[in-house]
């Protein structure tokens, strides 16, 4: 399992970090894997600049009509949601509708490429995703 980084990294000056783009569809678990493959992680996204770069890159994608993973999981309903990198969350973006109830199996998040806003969903679901890695 591989991603193919083919497509050049967009550089976040101001952060020092970069993103990839990846439209191949795969559940949450698949994506972190494939990030963490080549040397990085699903995107967090700690700050409302950070939520801006992340929208202004989607749409210089075209990406439109769909979601994206991103890099949060519940492995409990009970736990307070955190980013994979370890990090509490500060900054959400949440849709208005989520997150949905706790009792609900939706324990991973993706972002919508309409709007940036947020969506917890079930972690089978198959997506795009965002790949994160320092910039070098």
């Amino acid at each position: 399992m591989s991603s193919d980084w083919t497509e050049p990294c967009i550089e976040d000056d101001t952060s020092g970090h970069c993103y990839h783009l990846f439209d191949t569809y795969v559940t949450w678990k698949n994506a972190f894997q494939l990030c963490q493959l080549d040397g990085g992680n699903l995107v967090t996204i700690e700050s409302f600049k950070e939520q801006k770069f992340i929208e202004d890159l989607i749409v210089k994608r075209k990406w439109h009509g769909n979601t994206l993973w991103i890099g949060s999981e519940k492995l409990h309903p009970e736990e307070q949601r955190a980013w994979t990198n370890g990090n509490k969350m500060s900054y959400s973006n949440w849709s208005p509708d989520s997150p949905d109830s706790p009792l609900i199996d939706e324990n991973c998040l993706e972002i919508n490429t309409d709007d940036g806003t947020w969506n917890d969903e079930k972690c089978t679901e198959q997506n795009g995703y965002i790949c994160e890695n320092s910039s070098t």
